[in-house]
């Protein structure tokens, strides 16, 4: 059985979108997908210090670690301020569609 850390998770899922690859979130778990290709990282109710990983997304995983490897402290770095900043531009959308609903 191949996981996934939940601290490189946030990360992780980043650099698969600026691969290319279209994240849905499901009922048990994660799907990204690239054409054909379809990688899964499955979930509990609960935040797990690990997450089970289907076959594609391991082989992405291994590149993703070889690039880190390669690359150092921060290419984890960038990818975790990247998501901040998606995280942060998501909220401010909610917030302003909210308003819209209580305006209109």
């Amino acid at each position: 059985m191949k996981t996934l850390p939940a601290n490189i998770a946030q990360p992780f899922f980043v650099w698969m979108e600026n691969g290319g690859y279209e994240a849905q979130i499901k009922m048990d778990c994660v799907v990204m997908k690239k054409g054909r290709a379809v990688a899964k990282v499955f979930y509990g109710k609960e935040e797990q210090p690990r997450y089970v990983i289907n076959d594609h997304c391991a082989e992405r995983l291994d590149l993703f670690l070889r690039q880190y490897l390669k690359n150092g402290k921060g290419f984890i770095g960038e990818l975790k301020a990247k998501a901040e900043f998606q995280t942060k531009r998501n909220m401010q959308k909610v917030r302003e569609l909210g308003y819209l609903g209580v305006a209109a």
